[in-house]
């Protein structure tokens, strides 16, 4: 694996800014005004305020009447709303041990990196305000949401320290990013994870439905290949560390259990989320990108 799959720097996250034009997270026949209308289609959208009370005009939708003020003036009155033009987009990263595995092309950390990026960029071009909170190996790195390159810079100048594989002990988890995200958040807010949920405990679960309840939340699970598919035919030796293991992928059982053993790890990690509501895409390090998560957000149109 070249040195590009392991790291990334920041003026790779900034060239990475070409390719959000790719990405289509809108559903074009709900949009009504410029700026109008969420990331993942179905969501529902930014909220509106209420802005006057004036007199019926040719063409107001009737939905919209204020019959209380129509009732006392005896004339027909319709309530005026505006749209908010600015949403809260999040980016939350999980920069777990698993992460910074990888066996072809790069690190799973690395590909949420870049998905991740490509997402903020895509966000900035909508003109959202970003913001994020990062779950690095040794601390927590919180982003409230601001305007432009103002958001987006300080947190990819964020990921790409922290994409950086670590020498000591992980301190930090899925749960307690999540624990710090409900603080700086705000109701009807758009939050995008990207993790391999390895650490999708109880807590987390708990957070997550909290989330869920006010904001829209959309979860990257990001996997390598090996994960998926068990190595060529052979005797392999492997180590966690403490301990050393060997398989045999000569054994069509063995490669049948391996096999197995992902997708139902894949459909648990889903099923969890669908329990709030929370649409999962899957994205392997091989992947393109923004192929892949276009593809996978028109399943949820």
């Amino acid at each position: 694996m070249s040195k590009e799959g392991i790291s990334i720097s920041l003026s790779e996250l900034v060239q990475l800014r070409r390719q959000c034009s790719g990405l289509e997270f809108t559903k074009p026949k709900t949009v009504y005004t410029q700026q109008a209308g969420g990331f993942i289609s179905g969501f529902r959208g930014r909220g509106i305020d209420f802005e006057e009370v004036r007199v019926y005009q040719a063409g107001d939708d009737i939905r919209t009447m204020d019959w209380r003020v129509t009732a006392r003036t005896g004339t027909p009155h319709t309530k005026i709303f505006r749209e908010e033009r600015e949403r809260p987009v999040f980016i939350v990263l999980d920069y777990n041990p698993n992460m910074f595995f990888g066996t072809q092309v790069a690190f799973k950390s690395i590909t949420a990196s870049k998905a991740a990026a490509i997402v903020a960029w895509a966000a900035e071009a909508q003109g959202d305000r970003i913001g994020g909170v990062v779950a690095a190996s040794d601390d927590y790195y919180e982003l409230r949401p601001c305007s432009r390159k103002h958001g987006i810079l300080p947190l990819l100048k964020i990921i790409s320290i922290a994409s950086i594989p670590a020498q000591t002990t992980c301190k930090t988890h899925l749960a307690g990013a999540l624990a710090r995200l409900q603080k700086v958040i705000k109701p009807g807010s758009l939050v995008f994870i990207f993790s391999d949920f390895t650490n999708l405990d109880q807590t987390a679960q708990q957070h997550l439905g909290l989330l869920s309840r006010q904001n829209d939340v959309l979860a990257c699970f990001v996997y390598d290949p090996l994960e998926k598919e068990p190595p060529p035919a052979n005797y392999y030796s492997v180590t966690n560390g403490d301990e050393r293991f060997t398989f045999n992928t000569f054994s069509k059982k063995f490669c049948e259990t391996y096999r197995q053993a992902f997708i139902e790890r894949q459909q648990t990690i889903k099923a969890c989320l669908a329990h709030y509501s929370i649409p999962m895409m899957s994205l392997c390090t091989m992947d393109d990108i923004v192929k892949t998560m276009n593809k996978e957000a028109r399943a949820f149109e």
